[in-house]
C-alpha cells in the first residue's frame, strides 16, 4: 500500500477521509481516521477563525497522528438589491412552511479567509487542502516556509496545470461522480464532469506531481483502480457520511441508506455554486428558477436559515443532501469498522497493480 503519498506523509493507506464542510467531519471521525493510519481531513471552510481555533484543539486531544484543514478559496460576489429580493420572495413559502424568517445576507458573506489561514499557521497544522480556485502566492510561500503540504483540488487537467504552477504538492482530482459542492474555477463547471478514472490519467499524464482521485470512491476495490490509473491516494467523502462519528443529522443518514440506486442531482439551489445532492422536493421546485439563482457565497447565506431549521426538523424534503453518485453503496459502521473493511478490500483487489 506504500505510495509516494504514503511515503511523505508517513500513513500506512494512501486514502484520505474527505473533508466535508458544514459538520460532518467532527473531531471524532477525524481522529479515528489518523489514528488507523490513513488521513483524516476537517472541513472548515464555514468555520469563524475562533470555532476553528477550538476545533483544531478538540482534534488533537484525539489524535497525535497528522490531519489536513481544508478551506474555501475566496470568490467576490455581488447581488443586485432587485435580484436579492427576488430570490427571497422565491424563498419565502418555505420560510412560511419552517416558520422562520430569511433576512438579507449582507458582508461579509464568510469568514475571513486571512484570520482563518492565521489559525491554521498558529497551530502548525502540517497539510493544509484547498479547493474553489488558486492559493495567493503570498500564501503558498507563507505555507512552504513552514513546511506545510499543500493539496488543490481541480476538475479538470487544465486547473490541474494551473494548481501546479501554483506550487502545490498534490491534486485532488475531483470526478463528475463527487457529492457536494464542483472545485471548478476554470470555464463552465457542467463542462468540467470528467468520469474520475478518466481525469485521473489525463492529470496524471499532464502534470509532474502526485495526484489523488475523488468522486464516486467507495470501496477498497476503487481505491486500488484509482492506483492503478495513476493516483497516489484516494479521497473518500460520502462512505463517512453513515459512519456513526460523522456530524450528519439521523435523517441524513437515513436518506443515505434508503438509496438504491442514482438518485443525485447537480443543483445551485442552495448555495449559487453547482453540488451534487440528493434529489428532494426542494431541488426540484427550484428548477425553474436557476437562471435567478445568486451568485455564491449569497445564495448560501440566504438559505442558510432554511437549511439549519430543515435539518433541526428532520424535514428531507428541503435538506441539502450532499452525495456522491454512489451514495447506495453506503453502509452504516464505525469509523474504525468502514476502515478495516477498506483495508480488507484493498488487500484482496492488490493484483490490479500487476
Amino acid at each position: 500500500m506504500r505510495t509516494l503519498f504514503t511515503d511523505k506523509l508517513s500513513l500506512t493507506y494512501p486514502i484520505i477521509q474527505a473533508p466535508m464542510a458544514g459538520g460532518p467531519t467532527t473531531p471524532e471521525l477525524i481522529s479515528c481516521v489518523s489514528n488507523f493510519g490513513a488521513l483524516g481531513s476537517l472541513g472548515a471552510g464555514y468555520m469563524q477563525p475562533d470555532v476553528l481555533d477550538v476545533t483544531i484543539k478538540l482534534i488533537k486531544e484525539k489524535t497525535d497522528r497528522n490531519f489536513a484543514v481544508n478551506l474555501f478559496i475566496p470568490s467576490y460576489a455581488e447581488a443586485h438589491p432587485s435580484s436579492l429580493e427576488a430570490m427571497q420572495k422565491v424563498l419565502k413559502p418555505y420560510a412560511d412552511d419552517l416558520g422562520v424568517s430569511l433576512p438579507l445576507p449582507t458582508k461579509p458573506f464568510v469568514p475571513n479567509f486571512d484570520e482563518q489561514m492565521q489559525v491554521i499557521l498558529d497551530h502548525k497544522i502540517k497539510i493544509f487542502s484547498f479547493t474553489f480556485g488558486i492559493l495567493e502566492p503570498s500564501w503558498v510561500r507563507a505555507l512552504k516556509n513552514e513546511g506545510i503540504t499543500l493539496i488543490g483540488t481541480a476538475t479538470s487537467h487544465l486547473e490541474a496545470l494551473e494548481l501546479e504552477k501554483s506550487g502545490v504538492d498534490y491534486i485532488v482530482c475531483q470526478g463528475k461522480e463527487a457529492g457536494g459542492h464542483r472545485g471548478t474555477f476554470i470555464g463552465d463547471p457542467k463542462e468540467a464532469l470528467v468520469p474520475i478514472f478518466s481525469l485521473t490519467e489525463a492529470c496524471a499524464k499532464h502534470v509532474n506531481i502526485p495526484i489523488i482521485s475523488s468522486g464516486g470512491i467507495m470501496h477498497g476495490e476503487d481505491i486500488m483502480k484509482s492506483l492503478k490509473h495513476g493516483a497516489a491516494a484516494a479521497q473518500m467523502g460520502t462512505a463517512f457520511l453513515t459512519t456513526d462519528e460523522a456530524g450528519c443529522s439521523k435523517e441524513y443518514k437515513e436518506a443515505l441508506l434508503e438509496q438504491k440506486h442514482d438518485e443525485t442531482a447537480l443543483t445551485k439551489a442552495f448555495s449559487g455554486k453547482y453540488a451534487r445532492a440528493i434529489k428532494n422536493t426542494f431541488t426540484h421546485e427550484m428548477q425553474p428558477h436557476e437562471e435567478d439563482f445568486l451568485e455564491y457565497p449569497i445564495q448560501h447565506v440566504l438559505t442558510k436559515p432554511l437549511r439549519d431549521k430543515a435539518k433541526e426538523l428532520g424535514r428531507t424534503d428541503i435538506m441539502s443532501l450532499w452525495a456522491g453518485q454512489r451514495a447506495f453503496l453506503c453502509k452504516k459502521l464505525p469509523c474504525k469498522k468502514l476502515l478495516e473493511k477498506l483495508a480488507h478490500e484493498c488487500e484482496q483487489h492488490k493484483h490490479l497493480l500487476d
